[in-house]
């Protein structure tokens, strides 16, 4: 007789990129290293996966102290927002806010490993008061969740029935 038909099991992965000034060389390396483990997934060891991809950053505000003043600047358009694909601009700069990107990936798209490779680079002009879990938070829980891609929120990152893996690449703890 056939063997029974398994479905592939889902997995919806978060990756969590600190994009403070000191994590140059770290999302370089990232770049590197995790497209490997991307297209290790990719293979599935045997088990096809199907999975989703999609970043945020560990930007969501910075409380600051300045001459004895305070203030707090909020990172709006990066809060828990699946970030696009930055786009390389003619004069040598990156767009790193052009939503009219991609901004999930999916496991079954030929590119995959170029794009995220270029995805996990979200620059270096982002908070220094690390905030990866206040940034899942909102990712995952927060209006972001049912508000739809195209309006800016996350809405169908998370799929019902998939298992979901969070990776927060820093080099700092967390600030939340």
């Amino acid at each position: 007789s056939a063997p029974p038909l398994i479905e592939p099991p889902k997995l919806d992965i978060l990756f969590v990129i600190d994009n403070s000034n000191s994590m140059r060389e770290e999302q370089e390396a990232v770049a590197r290293e995790l497209t490997g483990f991307i297209d290790e997934l990719k293979k599935g060891g045997g088990v096809p996966t199907e999975f989703n991809v999609g970043v945020v950053t560990t930007s969501v505000y910075l409380n600051g102290r300045i001459g004895g003043q305070t203030f707090l600047l909020n990172y709006a358009k990066q809060a828990g927002k699946l970030r696009p694909i930055p786009v390389e601009l003619a004069d040598g700069g990156t767009d790193y806010d052009d939503f009219t990107q991609e901004r999930l990936l999916s496991g079954t798209d030929p590119e995959l490993i170029a794009k995220f490779a270029k995805l996990v680079k979200q620059g270096t002009s982002g908070s220094g008061q690390e905030t990866p879990f206040e940034a899942v938070r909102l990712a995952l829980l927060s209006d972001l969740a049912t508000t739809p891609l195209a309006q800016g929120g996350n809405q169908g990152f998370q799929r019902d029935g998939a298992r979901l893996l969070v990776v927060v690449l820093t080099d700092e703890d967390d600030c939340s």
